[in-house]
Formats: C-alpha cells, structure tokens, sequence
C-alpha cells in the first residue's frame, strides 16, 4: 500500500519540482515583476477597457486566448506593482501541471517505462532556453497546452468520473488558447466514435471557433520563403537541443551547419526506435506543425536567427529530448 502511494504522487512531486524549476529559471520574473510589452497593449490594458466577459471572446493575433486573458483578468485583484506575479504564477503552474500529467500512469501506453514519463515531465523545465520568454511570459502558454492536447490523446482513455470531466474541461480551456486545436483537428477527428469522444468533440468544436476567429480577423500576410522555411526551419529544428544560446553558434561555422543537425538526425532515426511508433509519429506532426504555421508570417533573417521566435521551436526541442531520454533508458547505444 505504501508503494502505491508513493507512485500515486510521483506526479505531484514532479509538478512541483518542474514549478520551482521555473520560478528559479525565471527569478526575475517574481523579485522583479513587470509586464512585457506585448503583455501590456495586448491583455494587460484591455483589462480597464472591457468587461470579463468581453476579454475572453477578444483574439490577439487572430486567436483566442482564453486562459491567458482569465490571468490577466485575475491580476487586477492584486495591487499594480505585483500584478504581473499574477499571469507568472499561472503560466509555471499550468507547465508543472501538464509536466504531472505527462509523468502519470495515464501514459502507460505511449510511455511504457516510468522513469522515462518522470524525466520527460521534469524536460518541461529543462529546455536549454536562455531567453525569457520561454520560460517567463504567458503569452507562450498554448505551445505548452499542445504538448498537453498531444498526450492527452496519447493517453489512456480515463477510467474514473473524475478524469473523464478533468479531461473534458482541460480540453476545452486548452482548445481556446493558442493554435493547438488547430494542429490537431484531424487528429481528434478519428476518435469520434471511440472511448476519446467526449474529448474529440471538444477539441474540434475549439477548433472551429478558432478558424472562424482567424478568418475574421486581419492577420499578417504570408511572407516567408519556402526554401528558407524548409531549410532554415529543419535547421533550427536539429540544432534546438542546443539552445538559443549555444545555438548561435552553428551558423557562423558553415560546416557546423552540415555537421549539427546530421547528427541529430541520424541519432534521432536510431533512438526514436525507443519510443512506441504512435508517440513518435504524432509527435514528429505536431512539431513541424508549430514550426511551419509559426514561421509562415516571417521574413529570411527571423527564420533563420537562433534567438529569434524561439517559443516555435519549443515543442520540437522536448520531443527530442524525449527521444533521448527514451533511448537512455532503453540502453540504446545511440
């Protein structure tokens, strides 16, 4: 009996190790606490304009974001100076909660080892990003919550009452913040029928609100190259267990740029052999999904610009570290 609880709270311990991760990674953020400026014209303003209700349906950059304008709609019930702790504190929550999730018995089966699930979810803190955006904004937050629509239906279906309603809200919340929805429409699209219904017809019906919202709105045009996207995006897709910082690196040494991510490729095609097929292939989707419509809208240099938009190549960087720490486990010498 002891046993089983103890692994019954693995995943508490592991939201709460990924949630200090972050406070401590982005310290700023609480000892000196102040709104970006994104944050301030796009949520925090808005909040003394309009009413709750109002805020909630209001896209930003033609998407809603439903949970990043309840935070900043709770942030007004703190005096000014800490408000921006508000949106802060539930920005490391929601990634230490999807963190829990992932180390939980719910991803038995796309996860079969569970010291691979526990350290996947402590990789949530982990990423080798120094800006601080990743890690301090919650303008960020949907590409954290498409991690979380990924392995939900990665998941085993919910046994209990209680997680088939957690699965039906969080879906929901998740659905109308950021493109996550979205990306995995079709996906969610085949589980209609199945034990995942519930939470398929909520994923799809956020999706179609947030494809009317995107054609309502005016969002930029599309300016990127194809060949820069194709190539300057895998590149950056390949050298991202890197950084944003040591990343920079690779392209002042043009060898570097052949050599990195041939590299990572051959040991990803080696390892990724760790992983059941399912998990691999549903994350390899998602993650050139969010470097293809992330990267549509800009030009040559911001493509290709280690520093630059980092928070698209977020999901691409822990599903390969997932990989290797798959892989680790499974004694693969790659």
């Amino acid at each position: 009996m002891g046993d089983r609880v103890r692994l019954g709270t693995l995943p508490v311990w592991v939201a709460a190790a990924v949630g200090l991760l972050i406070a401590a990674r982005a310290s700023g953020a609480l000892l000196h606490p102040a709104f970006l400026e994104e944050e301030i014209g796009g949520f925090w303003a808005p909040t003394f304009v309009r009413t709750p209700s109002e805020l909630l349906g209001l896209p930003w950059n033609g998407l809603l974001y439903v949970l990043v304008r309840a935070a900043f709609e709770a942030s007004r019930l703190v005096p000014v100076d800490v408000a921006p702790i508000v949106p802060f504190t539930m920005y490391a929550t929601t990634i230490a909660l999807v963190a829990g999730f992932i180390s939980s018995g719910r991803l038995a089966t796309a996860l079969p080892r569970r010291e691979v699930r526990v350290c996947a979810g402590l990789a949530l803190g982990l990423l080798p990003f120094g800006t601080g955006f990743v890690y301090g904004t919650m303008l960020d937050v949907g590409f954290w919550l498409t991690i979380y629509l990924a392995t939900l239906w990665l998941a085993d279906p919910p046994k209990t009452k209680l997680w088939q309603i957690s699965d039906v809200i969080t879906a929901a919340i998740c659905s109308l913040t950021g493109s996550g929805s979205l990306l995995l429409a079709p996906i969610y699209a085949s589980g209609l029928r199945g034990p995942r219904r519930a939470v398929s017809w909520v994923v799809i019906g956020g999706a179609l609100i947030q494809l009317a919202s995107i054609l309502g709105s005016k969002r930029p045009g599309l300016v990127a190259e194809p060949m820069a996207l194709i190539f300057g995006g895998t590149e950056r897709a390949l050298t991202s267990p890197l950084g944003d910082r040591l990343g920079q690196i690779v392209p002042t040494i043009p060898i570097l740029m052949v050599i990195v991510p041939a590299v990572t490729l051959l040991a990803v095609g080696f390892a990724v052999r760790s992983l059941p097929m399912r998990t691999s292939l549903l994350l390899s989707f998602v993650s050139i999904a969010i470097i293809v419509s992330g990267l549509l809208s800009l030009d040559l240099h911001r493509i290709t610009s280690p520093s630059s938009n980092v928070r698209y190549f977020l999901v691409v960087a822990w599903s390969l570290l997932l990989v290797a720490i798959a892989a680790l486990f499974s004694a693969r010498r790659s």
